[in-house]
């Protein structure tokens, strides 16, 4: 059980403290990259042909079944590899929901003969959360054709992965805190209604805004400032 001292550095410090040198952070990185990628090929063919196609697995584990087992695949392996850094997990998440659905969409070459893009928009059927936001699901009007979401989450996470391996630990914690909460507050907020999807938009990426200043201003900004 935590301790209070524990519990306290938990709460109030543990956000914004760099506990390794760059060498390890990019070594921890560069694992956590590595088995993302690898983990979302594996489970976006996977989906492809055994969940959707040939054995149709998901008329058993249905749609919320499928992407609990994704999502929390991904979870454990990162935190596995990464040591339960709460960062690379939740970089890995956002990464895992792009990659894991190109390669899934891949798999209509096979099975259809067909170039994957444009996809059909399930995902403003089923995210709420990509409805209110206009529609990010919806393909951009030339080739490619890949959903929006792609045009701005693909160089988001990538920059991520490239200044947490080439530049040092703390730029690459001061920027997964302005992505991380935008990118859970879209995952929190996508099986819900309109009106629940909006409030989690917004109220969520506030909180941990507010949260984040609160333990960089009780430790005097010393993580800004050292």
């Amino acid at each position: 059980m935590l301790n209070s001292t524990k519990l306290k550095e938990l709460i109030f410090e543990r956000g914004i403290t760099i506990t390794e040198d760059n060498e390890t952070h990019k070594k921890i990185t560069k694992k956590s990259f590595i088995i993302t990628t690898i983990y979302s090929i594996l489970y976006g063919w996977y989906e492809h042909f055994i969940v959707y196609n040939n054995f149709r697995l998901l008329d058993i584990t249905g749609e919320i079944g499928n992407w609990a087992m994704m999502y929390l695949g991904v979870l454990i392996l990162v935190a596995i590899v990464s040591k339960f850094r709460i960062e690379q997990m939740v970089m890995g998440l956002f990464y895992m929901t792009l990659l894991e659905d190109v390669f899934s969409h891949s798999g209509n070459i096979i099975t259809y003969g067909t170039f994957p893009f444009p996809a059909g928009d399930w995902y403003d059927e089923y995210i709420a959360s990509f409805r209110v936001l206009g529609g990010l699901g919806q393909p951009i009007p030339i080739w490619p054709y890949v959903p929006i979401f792609y045009v701005f989450g693909f160089p988001i996470v990538f920059f991520y992965y490239l200044c947490a391996y080439f530049k040092d630990s703390k730029f690459s914690r001061i920027f997964a805190w302005f992505v991380g909460p935008f990118y859970l507050s879209i995952l929190f907020g996508a099986l819900g209604s309109d009106f629940q999807a909006i409030i989690i938009l917004i109220t969520f990426p506030i909180i941990s805004y507010l949260y984040a200043l609160f333990i960089f201003a009780n430790n005097n900004w010393k993580f800004i400032l050292d």
